[in-house]
Formats: structure tokens, C-alpha cells, sequence
């Protein structure tokens, strides 16, 4: 992981949960679809 996902991560641990699903929109638009099976890969992992 690079840095910037590893910042990703950190932030969204740190969110409550109920603003996680506006917050992944949010991201998703920043960053682009692209990122998205990224995020999903890096969220399962913290389960």
C-alpha cells in the first residue's frame, strides 16, 4: 500500500459509521471508479 491509500484507510476507520456511506461517495468522485475495488479490497481487510 502507498501512502496515500494508507491515509485513505486511516480516515475512514476514524469516521463514524453512519457518514462512511457519504463519505465513500465522496471519495469515489475524487478519485474515480478505478479506485473503488481498491477501497472494497482495503475495507474487507480490516474486518
Amino acid at each position: 500500500m502507498s501512502r496515500k491509500d494508507i491515509v485513505f484507510v486511516s480516515i475512514i476507520v476514524q469516521s463514524p459509521l453512519f457518514n462512511l456511506h457519504k463519505y465513500l461517495q465522496k471519495l469515489i468522485q475524487a478519485v474515480g471508479m478505478d479506485f473503488l475495488p481498491r477501497i472494497l479490497q482495503m475495507l474487507l481487510l480490516l474486518l
